[in-house]
C-alpha cells in the first residue's frame, strides 16, 4: 500500500473538485448562519441594556444569559424536545450530544487544563468557585 494520504487506511479520501466546491459553499453558509445568530444574540443583549433604566436598578441580563438561552433552545430542538418547555426530547440523542460536548471539552483541556471548581454551599447550589491553587 502506498503512503499517499488518499490511500492511507482510515484516512479521509482527497475530495474531488466538485466535493471541494460543495464543502467550501457549505462552510460559507455555516459562517453566515453563525454570524446572524451571534448578531441576533448581541441585539437581544443590547435591547435588554436599553431597558435597564426601567428595571428599578436591577442589572441587565449579561450577554452570556442570551447565549445560554439560545444554546438551551437549540439543544432542546436538536433532541426533538419542545423548544419552549424542553419536554419530550429523546434522551438517547441528548446523551449523544452531551458526549460530543464532553469530547470537545477534553480536546480543549488537553491544550489548556481547566481549573478545578468547588461547589459553593457544600454542593447544594449551582454556584461554583475556583479551587485555591
Amino acid at each position: 500500500m502506498t503512503e499517499d494520504l488518499a490511500m492511507t487506511e482510515g484516512a479521509c479520501p482527497i475530495p474531488t473538485p466538485e466535493q471541494a466546491r460543495f464543502g467550501a459553499a457549505l462552510a460559507a453558509i455555516e459562517r453566515a448562519m453563525l454570524d446572524k445568530v451571534a448578531a441576533v444574540i448581541a441585539e437581544a443583549h443590547e435591547t435588554a441594556e436599553r431597558l435597564q433604566p426601567v428595571q428599578d436598578g436591577h442589572p441587565s441580563a449579561p450577554l452570556g444569559y442570551f447565549q445560554a438561552v439560545a444554546h438551551h433552545r437549540l439543544f432542546a430542538t436538536l433532541c426533538g424536545a419542545d423548544r419552549e418547555t424542553g419536554k419530550n426530547g429523546d434522551p438517547a440523542i441528548a446523551a449523544a450530544v452531551l458526549r460530543n460536548f464532553q469530547g470537545l471539552a477534553r480536546s480543549w483541556e488537553a491544550v489548556r487544563p481547566a481549573p478545578a471548581f468547588i461547589p459553593e454551599n457544600g454542593g447544594a447550589g449551582v454556584r461554583l468557585r475556583k479551587a485555591e491553587p
